[in-house]
């Protein structure tokens, strides 16, 4: 079984890790505050028999990505990422600042770059197979319909979609790269429930989607031969109806 990083543990990146360890998988976990939640997966993990290292960096911040990329490579070769790490936070146009920027690219996109230039320290050239795999997680309203005070976010996402087709060519052919965009999941913390109702109205399949399904394509991600390059919309159709949400 594979030895898989993973960026982000709460929400999806908390389903996704305890799918992996019940899968046979050991995980790294980068994490920025959420020990606590890198903890519970480490737990998860000793009563199922496999292995949960935990790093602590600041994606946001330029190098942190390699240097967590090679303190993961300490426990051993690393065979996957899965990069879930991303801001989201809600800044107005005509506020945004370049420290706004740079913390959602660098968290975003940059610290992917960073990391997977080391984890292919761990691919053998000699071998004419698949040895490494990214999944990265997008956003279904990236070419499609961006929604208002989220420029700083939606810049980083973009960066992300171009960087898996980037990525996928300059890791081929032993590595493979994609990308999920999720849809509604859950309702933002900055969202109205009447606004979050509306989403899921406009949704034609009218309701959230499945964190088993965010689970069961990562896992499918992980494992392919002949998938790359891609991002893959999981939104229930939402990117049929557009954004529907305006600025206040």
């Amino acid at each position: 079984m594979a030895r898989i990083v993973l960026t982000g543990v709460r929400r999806i990146g908390r389903v996704i890790g305890v799918h992996l360890l019940r899968e046979g998988h050991d995980l790294v976990v980068i994490y920025r505050t959420s020990r606590d939640a890198g903890e519970a997966l480490r737990e998860e993990g000793r009563v199922l028999g496999r292995r949960v290292d935990l790093v602590q960096a600041d994606l946001a911040q330029p190098g942190e990505g390699e240097r967590a990329a090679v303190e993961a490579r300490q426990g051993g070769p690393v065979q996957g990422l899965v990069h879930l790490a991303s801001p989201y936070r809600r800044v107005r146009f005509g506020e945004v600042k370049g420290r706004d920027l740079l913390d959602h690219f660098y968290a975003i996109a940059g610290s992917l770059v960073e990391m997977i230039q080391v984890f292919r320290e761990d691919v053998n050239p000699g071998e004419a197979r698949v040895q490494f795999h990214a999944v990265v997680f997008g956003d279904w309203a990236v070419d499609t319909s961006p929604y208002p005070d989220y420029l700083p976010y939606f810049l980083a996402k973009g960066a992300l979609h171009a960087a898996v087709r980037a990525l996928a060519k300059e890791m081929a052919p032993w590595g493979v790269v994609n990308a999920i965009a999720p849809g509604p999941v859950w309702r933002p913390s900055d969202l109205p429930e009447s606004a979050w109702e509306k989403v899921l109205r406009m949704t034609p399949l009218r309701r959230e989607v499945s964190l088993e399904d965010l689970a069961a394509m990562t896992r499918l991600l992980l494992s392919t031969t002949a998938i790359t390059g891609e991002v893959i919309r999981m939104d229930g159709g939402r990117h049929l109806a557009g954004s529907g949400l305006r600025s206040d």
